[in-house]
């Protein structure tokens, strides 16, 4: 049994869904005891907020730098990285967007 209250077992749920969809690289650290659930959380909200035509491959490489991140950094230090890390990718895509205008 669990002792989590309603919110913080509805996160657990949120957080297992998301993980279950992709995010190998976070799923692993967090169950490997590398990440806390707080970073994990983190870690998804900036996945789910990466430009959508952002590539594969380019998601693979923001979470993996994240959760590289995240063994190192406390949450709100992650959450600064993150918000610095969607702001150069959504600048990129804005490069890669003009430059197939060209």
């Amino acid at each position: 049994m669990t002792h989590a209250g309603g919110a913080s077992a509805s996160a657990q749920v949120a957080l297992a869904t998301a993980l279950d969809g992709g995010l190998e690289a976070t799923r692993s650290a967090l169950g490997a005891g590398e990440v806390s659930a707080r970073s994990a959380s983190i870690i998804v909200q900036a996945r789910r907020e990466l430009p959508a035509d952002l590539t594969g491959r380019d998601r693979g490489r923001v979470e993996a730098a994240l959760v590289r991140d995240a063994r190192q950094l406390d949450p709100a230090k992650l959450r600064r990285r993150a918000t610095l890390a969607l702001a150069d990718a959504q600048r990129s895509a804005a490069e890669a967007a003009a430059h197939q205008e060209q």
